[in-house]
């Protein structure tokens, strides 16, 4: 069974072990402390193994942003990423949600589409080889 909670400190080293694994490099460990921090970082369970998580920061313009959501290779395609971006959107109060993703993860894209997020811009000077396609849901409350 899937269960999604406030990651805590003991999550910590499973955390960055998974960003290590799906990445190949340890860069974000700071960033996924300082989430854990604000208790803005969701993990993701399945039967007390660690799938996935979703890191949230309020600072796009003053709007929800879904920084960071990585699911182990393993669990890919079994529903976590749909899962914690719909836990993230629980956690919203204002009116709308963004997120982004390389152009070459067509992978992310489709998750966003399936859920209702609508491409909203690119930028091309983030990652000179790969820009970065921003997206955005309205939610309904």
């Amino acid at each position: 069974m899937l269960s999604i909670v406030i990651a805590q400190e003991c999550d910590a080293n499973a955390l960055f072990a998974l960003d290590t694994l799906v990445t190949g490099v340890a860069a974000r460990k700071n960033v996924i402390e300082e989430t854990m921090r604000r208790q803005r970082a969701y993990a993701a369970y399945m039967d007390a193994q660690l799938c996935g998580f979703l890191l949230l920061h309020d600072h796009f313009f003053s709007y929800p942003f879904i920084d960071l959501l990585l699911v182990h290779p393993s669990f890919r395609r079994h529903g976590i990423g749909s899962a914690l971006m719909r836990h993230a959107e629980q956690q919203v109060v204002s009116g709308k949600i963004f997120t982004s993703t390389n152009t070459s993860n067509t992978a992310m894209q489709q998750l966003c589409e399936r859920l209702g997020y609508a491409h909203c811009g690119t930028i091309t000077c983030l990652d000179e080889a790969d820009t970065e396609e921003f997206y955005c849901k309205y939610l309904l409350f």
